[in-house]
């Protein structure tokens, strides 16, 4: 408190940074000085503002912020300006509570289940991954939180991890809570009745790093031994200080048998569990007898209880290691009780967040501990499959769910541990898509061939093999290997045709159009654009099927704006350009109204909404570009809440410059932030890339950290197309202006060389 304090009156930095893992104490600390030092001795400041990022997301934040500086009870648009000028300007204390959330590495909708992990080996590996974990999920609150570094305000925030934003950055102090404080661990040792003096406490706390989670544990220890104090533990070894850890292995062994059976058993569930679940695995305790052993592993310090929610929790360094007793002692039998658990739990109606597949991913994982692999796949496919990889989005959890299903995975075993080839194949795919998604289409082209490999010796071979290739081409196309894309397409929809399989025909049809537009072959060929995409719309709309009419229409608006850069360059036909945009503009809204009816009547995929978006942005973009600028319709764009349950803003857009270049602001930061919560890599070079094209429509030089960023993502995920697009753009800016020479660190000569 000390420390905080300290900062806070005397110290010039304008934000303190407080890191450490889960479980350390950040919130609780802050909450206590807030109190203590700032509320009850009524420091003079504007006012205070406590804002937990575990509960409401950046949106939410920057709005309730506004309304409490500016005193606007319901502002129509957030004035980031005159927001910052009055942190500026006024002293206000923020204290921005679990901002890891607001991060790449902990925003997805699986933060629940992650804990803190570190690598091993390829140390470049390493600070790529910690780095791009660090990244802002929202576009905005990058920049927002660098502006709080400076002014009169005064901001506290807690996190497991620093965002790349304010490092480095003047005007933040970076702490790294490792432990309590000398004092604090003074006091604690005392308020726990442990006798010793203060040096002898002080020593005790050296010996753990001062981390609360030991310092508790020792405390229940010495009070569980023989030992009447400090020195006394020193002396009987129950103070280790070669090898601290062991204060965990001995404060174990001090629980009674009964305790001990229970702390490990319930150690199986990977987040917080209710005493029904207790129950459940620890059925010869007597009920009454079972709460009074879980009230006693929480005043040991080995359980948390949350009285609000009725449940208990684990520190995450205590879960780990008591399931590491269980499974060592050959435990895992304990896994079929929790699944025959979790499976009696009733259904939910209707899913809409992660929360309410929370019981069956449980269930799931508890039977792929307990080795039942073909059960566990079963129900992933049939119960959690569609959930987490069209609706939620939920990439990197669909890695983590299907990763187990490869037990020799890390040393070169591709296939899973199922009976059945055609399981197997299915598995591949699933996994390969999510890779795909996620940023790596190169790696994942062959488990795409192996799956289709396998397909071919199913009953539903050639089926399994459509889908097998048609996967392969799509991340063909995005690394640049249009033909071998082409190939398997043709394949795809002469199996589909062959075998009367409307849809294997129509996605075909669908992606070869893309790559068709990809070629400059708009229409007019008997292989074009126009022509396969119309034949995979007309399929679609016969087979209702609503989401692959957004998808198509998609690809339509690419086409047009392809074809419209494309008209914009070549002499003789500009005044084609018009007519291109508005028809791109006229698919993107197409493409939304497609996801909106697919998100009313089955679920939503959100995918398909960022797609929309992004080709929104880029037409509207366009609009303002051209030297006639090009005359639109008064239209609205709606966006949705995190589960696209209900519109919570609509834009309005007119055909002036104004509001075409906001409304596609708006639209990008939208798909930019769904992509960033997802892990959904694929459209953020594309993103990036319209983002940079609209500083340069407003007539400011394009945003380089943009571009770099845009170029990392294209060239670590192979992307050769949106890399082409980058250079591209690069070189056509550095020929129009008039200051700049280079862009990157490259000339326009050089970029388009490289495009």
């Amino acid at each position: 408190m000390a420390m905080l304090s300290n900062w806070f009156f005397n110290e010039k930095q304008p934000m303190l940074v407080l890191e450490a893992i889960g479980g350390m104490g950040k919130s609780a600390l802050s909450w206590a000085w807030l109190h203590q030092e700032i509320i009850e001795k009524a420091v003079k400041v504007e006012g205070v503002f406590w804002w937990s990022f575990y509960d409401e997301p950046f949106e939410s934040f920057l709005t309730h912020l506004y309304c409490y500086v500016t005193g606007e009870e319901k502002p129509q648009a957030i004035d980031q300006g005159n927001l910052l000028a009055a942190l500026n300007q006024r002293r206000f204390l923020l204290v921005l509570d679990g901002i890891e959330r607001a991060l790449r590495g902990y925003a997805g909708m699986e933060a629940m289940y992650i804990q803190e992990k570190k690598f091993e080996g390829n140390t470049q590996v390493e600070t790529e991954w910690d780095k791009r974990q660090r990244e802002p999920v929202h576009p905005l609150s990058g920049r927002f939180l660098q502006a709080l570094c400076a002014g009169n305000t005064k901001t506290l925030m807690t996190t497991r991890l620093t965002s790349v934003s304010v490092e480095g950055v003047r005007g933040v102090k970076h702490v790294f809570l490792t432990g309590l404080s000398a004092e604090d661990t003074v006091n604690f040792f005392r308020s726990e009745g442990i006798n010793g003096t203060r040096a002898e406490m002080e020593q005790a706390g050296r010996v753990y790093d001062f981390h609360p989670l030991m310092l508790k544990l020792l405390a229940s220890a010495i009070k569980r031994s023989r030992a009447k104090d400090i020195k006394e533990a020193f002396s009987l070894n129950i103070i280790d200080q070669k090898e601290p850890h062991k204060i965990l292995e001995r404060s174990v062994q001090l629980l009674s048998e009964e305790e001990r059976q229970v702390v490990t058993r319930v150690a199986v569930f990977r987040a917080v569990f209710t005493f029904d679940a207790a129950k459940a695995l620890a059925e010869e305790v007597e009920e009454k007898q079972l709460w009074e052993v879980l009230r006693e592993l929480r005043s040991l310090g080995f359980v948390f209880y949350n009285e609000s929610r009725d449940c208990f929790d684990f520190h995450p360094i205590l879960r780990s290691y008591l399931y590491g007793q269980l499974t060592s002692s050959g435990g895992t039998g304990v896994h079929n009780l929790a699944a025959q658990y979790f499976e009696a739990l009733p259904k939910p109606g209707k899913v809409v967040s992660l929360e309410d597949l929370a019981p069956v991913i449980e269930l799931y994982h508890h039977m792929l501990k307990a080795g039942k692999y073909d059960e566990a796949w079963v129900l992933y496919r049939d119960r959690i499959w569609i959930s987490v990889y069209y609706q939620l989005a939920a990439y990197q959890l669909q890695i983590e769910l299907l990763k187990p299903l490869f037990p020799g995975w890390e040393h070169g075993d591709r296939l899973p541990r199922l009976e059945k080839e055609a399981d197997q194949a299915w598995t591949l795919n699933a996994l390969a898509n999510t890779y795909a998604l996620s940023g790596q289409s190169a790696e994942v082209v062959q488990l795409y061939l192996l799956k289709s490999k396998l397909s071919e010796k199913s009953d539903a071979g050639k089926v399994n093999l459509a889908i097998g290739l048609g996967n392969a081409a799509y991340s063909q196309i995005l690394i640049g290997q249009i033909s071998a894309a082409a190939g398997h397409l043709q394949k795809r929809i002469a199996l589909g045709q062959e075998r009367y399989d409307k849809l294997e025909e129509a996605i075909g049809h669908a992606d070869l159009g893309r790559i068709m537009a990809f070629h400059g072959k708009a229409k007019g060929d008997n292989l074009c654009a126009e022509e396969e995409l119309n034949k995979a719309f007309k399929l679609f709309e016969k087979d209702n099927n609503v989401q692959s009419l957004s998808v198509v229409s998609a690809y339509r608006s690419l086409s047009a704006l392809l074809q419209a850069r494309l008209a914009a360059v070549l002499p003789g036909i500009d005044k084609r350009s018009p007519e291109l945009i508005r028809e791109a503009l006229h698919q993107a809204r197409q493409a939304l109204a497609f996801a909106e009816k697919d998100a009313e009547t089955d679920s939503p995929v959100p995918r398909d909404f960022v797609q929309a978006y992004w080709l929104l942005a880029e037409a509207l973009i366009q609009c303002c570009v051209l030297p006639n600028k090009v005359k639109i319709e008064h239209f609205d764009i709606p966006f949705y809440d995190e589960y696209f349950q209900q519109v919570v803003e609509t834009v309005t857009v007119t055909d002036s410059a104004k509001s075409l270049l906001s409304a596609a602001a708006r639209c990008l930061h939208e798909a930019l932030r769904r992509c960033r919560k997802t892990n959904m890599v694929e459209f953020e070079p594309d993103i990036l890339l319209a983002l940079a094209r609209l500083d340069f429509a407003q007539n400011n030089p394009p945003d380089e950290s943009l571009l770099k960023e845009a170029r990392e993502i294209a060239l670590r995920s192979g992307y050769r197309l949106k890399l082409a697009d980058l250079h591209l753009f690069c070189g056509q800016t550095l020929l129009q202006s008039k200051t700049a020479n280079t862009l990157l660190g490259l000339t326009a000569t050089e970029h388009l060389q490289k495009t």
